[in-house]
């Protein structure tokens, strides 16, 4: 005999992401920490599927690219660079395709601040 399964609605992405946002900042600013949950969440998901290793790389690539991006100092680059050349061809991809889904994250995140912000605009 089957046993009936329990179907528990699950709450959205965006539901999970509001719990988790603080409270006392704006509606606004809380787009701008969805961009770093989600960031989170992704890291977490890539940690269970490759590893431990494999998300510090990341982080560290990030982080690497961050105080570049900020500092414009070459000796950032240079070590960006070396971290990077130093991988194997399978953790490369892996870097790669995760550079790609992060950046893509930050561009929903981005649009739909950008959106929200035009629906407060028309609604003032």
């Amino acid at each position: 005999m089957a046993t009936p399964r329990n179907i528990e609605k699950m709450a959205s992405i965006d539901a999970q992401l509001r719990l988790l946002a603080p409270r006392k900042v704006s509606d606004d600013d809380k787009l701008v920490e969805y961009d770093a949950l989600l960031l989170d969440r992704f890291l977490d998901i890539l940690q269970d599927l490759h590893g431990e290793d494999i998300r510090q790389t990341v982080q560290d690539c990030y982080e690497l690219s961050a105080e570049y991006e900020g500092e414009l100092k070459p000796e950032k680059l240079e070590e960006l660079g070396n971290m990077l050349t130093g991988l194997d061809a399978g953790d490369s991809i892996v870097i790669a395709k995760s550079f790609s889904h992060m950046l893509n994250l930050a561009n929903l995140a981005e649009e739909v601040q950008i959106a929200y912000r035009r629906r407060v605009k028309l609604l003032k």
